[in-house]
Protein backbone atom coordinates (compact mmCIF):
# COMPACT_ATOMS: atom_id res chain seq x y z
CA UNK A 1 0.00 0.00 0.00
CA UNK A 2 1.39 3.39 -1.02
CA UNK A 3 1.73 6.08 1.63
CA UNK A 4 1.90 9.81 0.84
CA UNK A 5 1.72 13.24 2.47
CA UNK A 6 0.10 16.40 1.18
CA UNK A 7 -0.54 19.88 2.55
CA UNK A 8 -4.12 20.37 1.40
CA UNK A 9 -7.09 18.65 -0.17
CA UNK A 10 -7.00 18.38 -3.96
CA UNK A 11 -9.91 18.73 -6.36
CA UNK A 12 -9.33 15.15 -7.49
CA UNK A 13 -9.54 13.69 -3.98
CA UNK A 14 -12.80 11.74 -3.97
CA UNK A 15 -12.52 9.86 -0.65
CA UNK A 16 -11.72 11.56 2.67
CA UNK A 17 -11.50 10.39 6.29
CA UNK A 18 -12.12 12.85 9.11
CA UNK A 19 -11.39 11.18 12.48
CA UNK A 20 -12.70 12.90 15.62
CA UNK A 21 -12.75 12.14 19.30
CA UNK A 22 -16.08 12.23 21.06
CA UNK A 23 -17.63 15.72 21.12
CA UNK A 24 -14.52 17.26 19.53
CA UNK A 25 -15.79 17.90 15.99
CA UNK A 26 -14.41 20.55 13.65
CA UNK A 27 -17.68 21.73 12.08
CA UNK A 28 -15.96 24.25 9.84
CA UNK A 29 -13.70 21.61 8.27
CA UNK A 30 -16.64 19.23 7.82
CA UNK A 31 -18.60 21.94 5.98
CA UNK A 32 -15.64 22.89 3.76
CA UNK A 33 -15.13 19.31 2.59
CA UNK A 34 -18.71 18.07 2.39
CA UNK A 35 -20.62 21.25 1.68
CA UNK A 36 -23.02 20.20 4.46
CA UNK A 37 -23.44 22.71 7.24
CA UNK A 38 -25.82 20.87 9.58
CA UNK A 39 -28.37 18.10 9.83
CA UNK A 40 -26.02 15.13 10.13
CA UNK A 41 -26.01 12.99 13.26
CA UNK A 42 -22.49 12.34 14.52
CA UNK A 43 -20.90 12.73 17.95
CA UNK A 44 -17.58 10.89 17.56
CA UNK A 45 -18.47 7.85 19.65
CA UNK A 46 -16.23 4.78 19.41
CA UNK A 47 -16.67 3.06 16.00
CA UNK A 48 -19.42 5.51 15.02
CA UNK A 49 -19.22 6.80 11.47
CA UNK A 50 -21.28 8.85 9.05
CA UNK A 51 -20.92 9.22 5.29
CA UNK A 52 -21.47 12.70 3.86
CA UNK A 53 -21.58 13.24 0.10
CA UNK A 54 -20.62 16.60 -1.37
CA UNK A 55 -23.41 17.41 -3.83
CA UNK A 56 -21.13 19.76 -5.80
CA UNK A 57 -18.19 17.48 -6.61
CA UNK A 58 -19.38 14.05 -5.40
CA UNK A 59 -16.64 13.78 -2.78
CA UNK A 60 -17.25 11.11 -0.11
CA UNK A 61 -16.44 12.30 3.40
CA UNK A 62 -16.44 9.76 6.23
CA UNK A 63 -16.71 11.18 9.73
CA UNK A 64 -15.07 8.59 11.97
CA UNK A 65 -15.57 8.35 15.74
CA UNK A 66 -12.55 7.57 17.92
CA UNK A 67 -14.49 7.70 21.17
CA UNK A 68 -12.92 8.91 24.41
CA UNK A 69 -9.22 9.36 25.09
CA UNK A 70 -9.01 6.03 26.92
CA UNK A 71 -10.17 4.30 23.71
CA UNK A 72 -7.44 5.70 21.45
CA UNK A 73 -5.32 2.57 21.90
CA UNK A 74 -8.07 0.72 20.03
CA UNK A 75 -8.02 2.99 16.98
CA UNK A 76 -7.14 0.16 14.61
CA UNK A 77 -10.44 -1.52 15.58
CA UNK A 78 -12.27 1.63 14.51
CA UNK A 79 -10.78 1.68 11.04
CA UNK A 80 -10.85 -2.08 10.46
CA UNK A 81 -14.54 -2.02 11.31
CA UNK A 82 -15.18 0.90 8.95
CA UNK A 83 -13.15 -0.53 6.07
CA UNK A 84 -14.84 -3.93 6.42
CA UNK A 85 -18.39 -2.60 6.58
CA UNK A 86 -17.90 -0.05 3.79
CA UNK A 87 -15.40 -1.99 1.71
CA UNK A 88 -17.04 -0.99 -1.59
CA UNK A 89 -15.87 2.61 -1.13
CA UNK A 90 -12.27 1.95 -0.12
CA UNK A 91 -10.19 1.56 -3.23
CA UNK A 92 -7.80 3.86 -5.02
CA UNK A 93 -6.66 6.95 -3.12
CA UNK A 94 -7.99 7.77 0.35
CA UNK A 95 -7.09 11.03 2.07
CA UNK A 96 -7.07 11.36 5.85
CA UNK A 97 -6.91 14.63 7.78
CA UNK A 98 -4.73 14.46 10.88
CA UNK A 99 -4.68 17.16 13.52
CA UNK A 100 -1.37 18.16 15.09
CA UNK A 101 -1.80 15.76 18.02
CA UNK A 102 -3.00 12.85 15.88
CA UNK A 103 0.20 11.74 14.15
CA UNK A 104 0.16 8.33 15.87
CA UNK A 105 -3.27 7.75 14.33
CA UNK A 106 -1.53 7.29 10.98
CA UNK A 107 -0.25 3.93 12.22
CA UNK A 108 -3.75 2.60 12.88
CA UNK A 109 -5.21 3.93 9.63
CA UNK A 110 -2.42 2.46 7.52
CA UNK A 111 -2.46 -0.82 9.45
CA UNK A 112 -6.21 -1.20 8.96
CA UNK A 113 -5.99 -0.08 5.34
CA UNK A 114 -3.41 -2.74 4.54
CA UNK A 115 -5.61 -5.39 6.15
CA UNK A 116 -8.70 -4.42 4.17
CA UNK A 117 -8.54 -7.49 1.94
CA UNK A 118 -7.59 -9.96 4.66
CA UNK A 119 -9.84 -12.95 5.16
CA UNK A 120 -9.58 -16.30 6.98
CA UNK A 121 -9.66 -17.74 3.46
CA UNK A 122 -6.34 -16.09 2.58
CA UNK A 123 -4.35 -19.14 3.65
CA UNK A 124 -4.52 -20.44 0.09
CA UNK A 125 -4.75 -18.09 -2.87
CA UNK A 126 -7.10 -20.30 -4.85
CA UNK A 127 -9.73 -19.86 -2.15
CA UNK A 128 -9.49 -16.06 -1.92
CA UNK A 129 -12.63 -14.68 -3.50
CA UNK A 130 -11.59 -11.11 -2.83
CA UNK A 131 -8.75 -11.40 -5.33
CA UNK A 132 -11.38 -10.89 -8.01
CA UNK A 133 -11.97 -7.26 -6.89
CA UNK A 134 -11.72 -5.03 -9.91
CA UNK A 135 -11.07 -1.94 -7.83
CA UNK A 136 -7.65 -0.38 -7.55
CA UNK A 137 -5.66 -1.22 -4.40
CA UNK A 138 -6.08 1.23 -1.54
CA UNK A 139 -3.46 3.95 -1.05
CA UNK A 140 -3.30 6.46 1.79
CA UNK A 141 -2.44 10.16 1.74
CA UNK A 142 -2.27 12.12 4.99
CA UNK A 143 -2.91 15.84 5.19
CA UNK A 144 -0.49 16.98 7.88
CA UNK A 145 2.52 19.20 8.49
CA UNK A 146 4.30 16.47 10.45
CA UNK A 147 6.86 14.75 8.20
CA UNK A 148 7.25 11.76 10.55
CA UNK A 149 3.68 10.69 9.74
CA UNK A 150 4.86 8.90 6.60
CA UNK A 151 7.35 6.84 8.59
CA UNK A 152 4.71 6.07 11.25
CA UNK A 153 2.20 4.99 8.60
CA UNK A 154 4.77 2.81 6.82
CA UNK A 155 5.43 0.97 10.07
CA UNK A 156 1.69 0.39 10.31
CA UNK A 157 1.76 -1.22 6.86
CA UNK A 158 4.72 -3.45 7.73
CA UNK A 159 3.07 -4.45 11.00
CA UNK A 160 -0.11 -5.39 9.16
CA UNK A 161 1.87 -7.49 6.67
CA UNK A 162 3.50 -9.53 9.44
CA UNK A 163 0.24 -9.85 11.34
CA UNK A 164 -1.58 -11.02 8.22
CA UNK A 165 1.16 -13.59 7.63
CA UNK A 166 0.70 -15.17 11.04
CA UNK A 167 -3.09 -14.89 10.84
CA UNK A 168 -2.91 -16.89 7.62
CA UNK A 169 -0.72 -19.43 9.39
CA UNK A 170 -3.16 -19.81 12.27
CA UNK A 171 -6.17 -20.06 9.95
CA UNK A 172 -4.51 -22.61 7.67
CA UNK A 173 -6.10 -26.07 8.06
CA UNK A 174 -3.87 -28.59 9.79
CA UNK A 175 -3.66 -30.87 6.74
CA UNK A 176 -1.94 -27.95 4.97
CA UNK A 177 0.06 -26.85 8.03
CA UNK A 178 2.48 -29.48 9.26
CA UNK A 179 5.53 -28.72 11.42
CA UNK A 180 7.62 -29.02 8.26
CA UNK A 181 5.42 -26.42 6.55
CA UNK A 182 6.01 -24.09 9.50
CA UNK A 183 9.77 -24.60 9.16
CA UNK A 184 9.66 -23.85 5.43
CA UNK A 185 7.64 -20.68 6.09
CA UNK A 186 10.29 -19.45 8.54
CA UNK A 187 13.15 -20.27 6.15
CA UNK A 188 11.52 -18.23 3.39
CA UNK A 189 10.81 -15.35 5.76
CA UNK A 190 14.38 -15.36 7.08
CA UNK A 191 15.82 -15.32 3.58
CA UNK A 192 13.52 -12.49 2.52
CA UNK A 193 13.96 -10.23 5.54
CA UNK A 194 17.49 -11.01 6.62
CA UNK A 195 17.51 -13.08 9.80
CA UNK A 196 19.21 -16.41 10.46
CA UNK A 197 17.27 -19.66 10.57
CA UNK A 198 18.32 -23.14 11.67
CA UNK A 199 16.03 -26.17 11.45
CA UNK A 200 16.36 -29.49 13.31
CA UNK A 201 13.84 -32.20 12.48
CA UNK A 202 12.96 -35.88 12.58
CA UNK A 203 15.53 -38.26 14.05
CA UNK A 204 17.85 -35.37 14.85
CA UNK A 205 15.36 -34.18 17.51
CA UNK A 206 16.14 -36.86 20.16
CA UNK A 207 19.81 -36.83 19.16
CA UNK A 208 19.84 -33.16 20.12
CA UNK A 209 18.41 -34.07 23.53
CA UNK A 210 14.93 -32.67 22.83
CA UNK A 211 13.22 -35.69 24.36
CA UNK A 212 10.03 -33.98 25.53
CA UNK A 213 9.38 -32.62 22.03
CA UNK A 214 10.12 -36.05 20.60
CA UNK A 215 7.68 -37.64 23.05
CA UNK A 216 4.81 -35.41 21.93
CA UNK A 217 5.49 -36.14 18.25
CA UNK A 218 5.44 -39.95 18.61
CA UNK A 219 1.70 -40.12 17.98
CA UNK A 220 1.98 -38.40 14.60
CA UNK A 221 3.27 -39.46 11.20
CA UNK A 222 4.64 -35.93 10.77
CA UNK A 223 8.18 -35.22 11.96
CA UNK A 224 8.66 -32.74 14.76
CA UNK A 225 10.79 -29.70 13.99
CA UNK A 226 12.84 -27.39 16.18
CA UNK A 227 13.21 -23.91 14.70
CA UNK A 228 15.89 -21.44 15.75
CA UNK A 229 15.77 -17.84 14.52
CA UNK A 230 18.26 -15.07 15.17
CA UNK A 231 17.89 -11.42 14.33
CA UNK A 232 20.47 -8.77 15.09
CA UNK A 233 21.35 -5.49 13.33
CA UNK A 234 24.19 -7.37 11.65
CA UNK A 235 22.33 -10.65 11.05
CA UNK A 236 23.36 -10.87 7.42
CA UNK A 237 27.00 -11.12 8.46
CA UNK A 238 26.72 -12.94 11.78
CA UNK A 239 26.76 -16.63 12.64
CA UNK A 240 23.90 -18.30 14.49
CA UNK A 241 25.81 -17.87 17.74
CA UNK A 242 27.46 -14.47 17.43
CA UNK A 243 26.77 -12.98 20.88
CA UNK A 244 24.46 -13.12 23.86
CA UNK A 245 21.03 -11.90 22.75
CA UNK A 246 19.11 -9.28 24.65
CA UNK A 247 15.81 -11.10 24.20
CA UNK A 248 14.89 -14.76 23.82
CA UNK A 249 11.41 -15.75 22.61
CA UNK A 250 9.95 -19.26 22.75
CA UNK A 251 6.65 -20.05 21.03
CA UNK A 252 4.49 -23.16 21.30
CA UNK A 253 4.12 -24.67 17.83
CA UNK A 254 1.52 -27.45 18.05
CA UNK A 255 0.08 -27.41 14.53
CA UNK A 256 -2.86 -29.56 15.61
CA UNK A 257 -3.88 -30.87 19.01
CA UNK A 258 -6.16 -33.89 19.37
CA UNK A 259 -5.12 -34.28 23.00
CA UNK A 260 -3.18 -37.43 22.19
CA UNK A 261 -4.20 -40.56 24.15
CA UNK A 262 -6.02 -38.20 26.56
CA UNK A 263 -8.14 -37.27 23.57
CA UNK A 264 -10.27 -34.14 23.51
CA UNK A 265 -14.01 -34.13 22.91
CA UNK A 266 -15.12 -33.62 19.32
CA UNK A 267 -16.89 -30.32 20.03
CA UNK A 268 -14.76 -27.48 18.67
CA UNK A 269 -11.71 -29.71 18.17
CA UNK A 270 -11.44 -28.27 14.66
CA UNK A 271 -10.29 -25.02 16.28
CA UNK A 272 -7.15 -26.78 17.51
CA UNK A 273 -5.42 -25.76 14.30
CA UNK A 274 -4.78 -22.54 16.25
CA UNK A 275 -2.58 -24.24 18.85
CA UNK A 276 0.54 -22.76 17.29
CA UNK A 277 -0.54 -19.19 18.08
CA UNK A 278 2.48 -18.63 20.31
CA UNK A 279 4.84 -19.81 17.59
CA UNK A 280 3.09 -17.56 15.09
CA UNK A 281 3.53 -14.52 17.34
CA UNK A 282 7.25 -15.22 17.77
CA UNK A 283 7.77 -15.75 14.03
CA UNK A 284 5.85 -12.58 13.15
CA UNK A 285 7.68 -10.49 15.75
CA UNK A 286 11.15 -11.50 14.58
CA UNK A 287 10.13 -10.91 10.97
CA UNK A 288 8.83 -7.44 11.84
CA UNK A 289 11.92 -6.59 13.89
CA UNK A 290 14.01 -7.43 10.82
CA UNK A 291 11.80 -5.26 8.58
CA UNK A 292 12.13 -2.33 10.98
CA UNK A 293 15.88 -2.97 11.42
CA UNK A 294 15.56 -2.61 15.18
CA UNK A 295 18.80 -2.12 17.09
CA UNK A 296 18.39 -5.21 19.26
CA UNK A 297 19.53 -8.84 19.16
CA UNK A 298 16.72 -11.39 19.42
CA UNK A 299 16.59 -15.17 19.29
CA UNK A 300 13.36 -17.05 18.66
CA UNK A 301 12.77 -20.76 19.24
CA UNK A 302 9.75 -22.71 18.04
CA UNK A 303 9.42 -26.37 19.02
CA UNK A 304 6.74 -27.72 16.69
CA UNK A 305 4.79 -30.96 16.50
CA UNK A 306 1.36 -32.44 15.97
CA UNK A 307 -0.28 -34.04 19.01
CA UNK A 308 -2.13 -37.02 17.55
CA UNK A 309 -3.35 -40.47 18.57
CA UNK A 310 -1.36 -43.58 17.72
CA UNK A 311 -0.20 -46.80 19.37
CA UNK A 312 3.32 -45.40 19.42
CA UNK A 313 2.21 -42.28 21.24
CA UNK A 314 3.15 -41.39 24.79
CA UNK A 315 0.65 -42.76 27.33
CA UNK A 316 -0.65 -41.22 30.55
CA UNK A 317 1.63 -42.40 33.35
CA UNK A 318 4.72 -42.64 31.12
CA UNK A 319 7.94 -41.02 32.30
CA UNK A 320 9.94 -39.13 29.69
CA UNK A 321 13.23 -37.25 29.62
CA UNK A 322 13.73 -33.60 28.68
CA UNK A 323 16.49 -31.38 27.34
CA UNK A 324 17.18 -30.05 30.84
CA UNK A 325 17.92 -33.54 32.16
CA UNK A 326 14.83 -33.53 34.37
CA UNK A 327 12.40 -36.40 34.06
CA UNK A 328 8.68 -35.75 33.56
CA UNK A 329 5.73 -37.94 34.48
CA UNK A 330 3.07 -37.44 31.82
CA UNK A 331 -0.25 -37.40 33.65
CA UNK A 332 -2.24 -36.05 30.70
CA UNK A 333 -1.09 -36.13 27.09
CA UNK A 334 -3.37 -33.13 26.41
CA UNK A 335 -0.97 -31.05 28.51
CA UNK A 336 1.56 -31.37 25.69
CA UNK A 337 2.27 -27.70 25.08
CA UNK A 338 4.18 -27.35 28.32
CA UNK A 339 6.27 -30.39 27.38
CA UNK A 340 7.57 -28.91 24.15
CA UNK A 341 8.01 -25.51 25.81
CA UNK A 342 10.08 -27.18 28.55
CA UNK A 343 12.60 -28.26 25.92
CA UNK A 344 12.44 -24.88 24.17
CA UNK A 345 13.04 -22.91 27.37
CA UNK A 346 15.85 -25.15 28.61
CA UNK A 347 17.56 -25.06 25.22
CA UNK A 348 17.22 -21.28 25.02
CA UNK A 349 18.65 -20.72 28.49
CA UNK A 350 21.57 -23.11 28.04
CA UNK A 351 22.62 -22.23 24.50
CA UNK A 352 21.80 -18.52 24.26
CA UNK A 353 21.42 -17.22 27.84
CA UNK A 354 19.38 -14.15 26.80
CA UNK A 355 19.08 -11.16 29.12
CA UNK A 356 15.28 -11.47 29.03
CA UNK A 357 13.33 -14.61 28.17
CA UNK A 358 9.65 -14.79 27.24
CA UNK A 359 7.49 -17.68 26.13
CA UNK A 360 4.09 -17.42 24.45
CA UNK A 361 1.58 -20.22 24.17
CA UNK A 362 -2.08 -21.01 23.66
CA UNK A 363 -1.60 -23.14 26.75
CA UNK A 364 -4.65 -23.51 28.99
CA UNK A 365 -8.42 -23.25 29.02
CA UNK A 366 -7.93 -22.06 32.58
CA UNK A 367 -6.52 -18.74 31.33
CA UNK A 368 -9.60 -18.28 29.14
CA UNK A 369 -11.93 -19.06 32.05
CA UNK A 370 -10.11 -16.49 34.18
CA UNK A 371 -9.76 -13.63 31.69
CA UNK A 372 -12.07 -14.44 28.81
CA UNK A 373 -11.06 -13.08 25.43
CA UNK A 374 -9.93 -9.66 26.65
CA UNK A 375 -6.39 -10.27 27.92
CA UNK A 376 -3.54 -12.76 28.04
CA UNK A 377 -2.41 -14.19 31.37
CA UNK A 378 1.04 -12.98 32.44
CA UNK A 379 3.20 -14.97 34.84
CA UNK A 380 6.54 -13.79 36.17
CA UNK A 381 8.35 -13.28 39.46
CA UNK A 382 10.08 -10.16 38.11
CA UNK A 383 8.11 -7.03 39.02
CA UNK A 384 9.97 -4.72 36.61
CA UNK A 385 9.51 -7.12 33.71
CA UNK A 386 5.80 -7.45 34.50
CA UNK A 387 5.43 -3.68 34.67
CA UNK A 388 7.21 -3.16 31.35
CA UNK A 389 5.20 -5.76 29.43
CA UNK A 390 1.93 -4.60 30.95
CA UNK A 391 2.65 -0.98 30.03
CA UNK A 392 3.38 -1.89 26.41
CA UNK A 393 0.28 -4.06 26.19
CA UNK A 394 -1.97 -1.36 27.60
CA UNK A 395 -0.63 1.28 25.19
CA UNK A 396 -1.42 -0.80 22.10
CA UNK A 397 -4.45 -2.65 23.48
CA UNK A 398 -2.83 -6.07 23.43
CA UNK A 399 -3.54 -6.41 27.09
CA UNK A 400 -2.19 -8.76 29.73
CA UNK A 401 -3.16 -9.40 33.34
CA UNK A 402 -0.57 -10.52 35.86
CA UNK A 403 -1.43 -13.76 37.62
CA UNK A 404 0.19 -15.22 40.77
CA UNK A 405 2.92 -17.85 40.90
CA UNK A 406 2.56 -18.93 44.51
CA UNK A 407 4.83 -21.66 45.89
CA UNK A 408 1.76 -23.73 46.74
CA UNK A 409 1.08 -24.21 43.03
CA UNK A 410 4.45 -25.89 42.66
CA UNK A 411 3.50 -28.61 45.13
CA UNK A 412 0.76 -29.68 42.70
CA UNK A 413 3.26 -30.99 40.18
CA UNK A 414 5.47 -33.07 42.47
CA UNK A 415 5.80 -36.64 41.23
CA UNK A 416 6.51 -39.92 43.01
CA UNK A 417 8.24 -41.43 39.98
CA UNK A 418 9.89 -38.46 38.23
CA UNK A 419 11.32 -35.03 38.93
CA UNK A 420 8.05 -33.34 38.01
CA UNK A 421 4.68 -34.17 36.48
CA UNK A 422 2.90 -32.23 33.75
CA UNK A 423 -0.49 -31.74 35.43
CA UNK A 424 -1.75 -30.86 38.87
CA UNK A 425 -3.95 -32.96 41.12
CA UNK A 426 -6.89 -30.58 41.31
CA UNK A 427 -9.12 -29.03 38.61
CA UNK A 428 -8.26 -25.47 39.56
CA UNK A 429 -5.53 -22.82 39.04
CA UNK A 430 -4.58 -24.67 35.85
CA UNK A 431 -2.82 -21.74 34.18
CA UNK A 432 -0.74 -20.97 37.27
CA UNK A 433 0.25 -24.61 37.76
CA UNK A 434 1.31 -24.76 34.09
CA UNK A 435 3.48 -21.68 34.67
CA UNK A 436 5.11 -23.31 37.72
CA UNK A 437 5.82 -26.36 35.58
CA UNK A 438 7.58 -24.22 32.97
CA UNK A 439 9.56 -22.45 35.67
CA UNK A 440 11.34 -25.74 36.38
CA UNK A 441 12.98 -25.54 32.97
CA UNK A 442 14.23 -21.94 33.03
CA UNK A 443 17.22 -22.78 35.26
CA UNK A 444 16.22 -19.99 37.64
CA UNK A 445 16.31 -17.26 34.96
CA UNK A 446 15.46 -14.07 36.83
CA UNK A 447 13.99 -12.22 33.84
CA UNK A 448 11.58 -14.77 32.47
CA UNK A 449 7.87 -14.35 31.80
CA UNK A 450 5.23 -16.76 30.53
CA UNK A 451 2.33 -15.43 28.44
CA UNK A 452 -0.70 -17.68 28.17
CA UNK A 453 -2.44 -16.28 25.08
CA UNK A 454 -5.13 -18.96 24.69
CA UNK A 455 -7.96 -16.44 24.87
CA UNK A 456 -6.55 -13.76 22.59
CA UNK A 457 -4.65 -15.43 19.74
CA UNK A 458 -7.78 -16.85 18.14
CA UNK A 459 -11.23 -15.31 18.30
CA UNK A 460 -13.66 -12.84 16.77
CA UNK A 461 -12.34 -10.65 13.94
CA UNK A 462 -14.03 -8.18 11.56
CA UNK A 463 -13.71 -10.54 8.60
CA UNK A 464 -14.54 -13.92 10.15
CA UNK A 465 -17.99 -15.44 10.66
CA UNK A 466 -16.70 -17.63 13.48
CA UNK A 467 -13.20 -17.66 14.97
CA UNK A 468 -9.93 -16.78 13.29
CA UNK A 469 -6.38 -15.66 14.01
CA UNK A 470 -6.22 -12.20 15.58
CA UNK A 471 -2.55 -11.31 15.08
CA UNK A 472 -2.09 -10.90 18.84
CA UNK A 473 1.49 -10.78 20.06
CA UNK A 474 3.38 -9.48 17.03
CA UNK A 475 3.14 -5.81 17.87
CA UNK A 476 3.28 -6.51 21.60
CA UNK A 477 6.67 -8.19 21.24
CA UNK A 478 8.05 -5.59 18.84
CA UNK A 479 7.00 -2.69 21.06
CA UNK A 480 8.57 -4.55 23.99
CA UNK A 481 11.78 -4.82 21.94
CA UNK A 482 11.68 -1.05 21.43
CA UNK A 483 11.31 -0.52 25.16
CA UNK A 484 14.43 -2.64 25.73
CA UNK A 485 16.27 -0.52 23.16
CA UNK A 486 15.46 2.59 25.15
CA UNK A 487 16.15 1.17 28.59
CA UNK A 488 17.32 -2.29 29.62
CA UNK A 489 15.34 -4.16 32.23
Amino acid sequence: MKIGLQKNIKASDRLVLLPFRKNMLNSQLIMELSGIKAGYKFEGNFKEYTLLINSTNGRLVFLVGLGEEKQLSRAVEVFRSLFTKEEKYFFGKCVSYLQADQKELAFAIAQAGKMIDHSPRNWDKKFVGKETRKSKPLSMAFITDVNSVKEIAQEGVWTAESQMGIMDLIDRPANFKTPSFLADYVKKSGKRYGYKVKITKGKAIPKKGLHALDSVSKGSEEDAVFIEMEYSPSSRKSSMRSKQPQLGLVGKGITFDTGGISIKGATNMHYMKCDMGGAAAVIGAIELAAKLKLDISVVGIVPSSENCVDGKGTKPGDVIQSYSGKSIEVIDTDAEGRLILADGLAYMEKNYAPDVMLDLATLTGSAVKSLGYSAAALFTENDLLAERIDKVGTEIHERLWRMPMYEEYGSEIKSDVADVKNLGNKPMAGAAIAAKFLEHFTNGHTKWAHLDIAGVAFGDTPTAKYKAGTGYGVRLLVEFMKSIQKENI
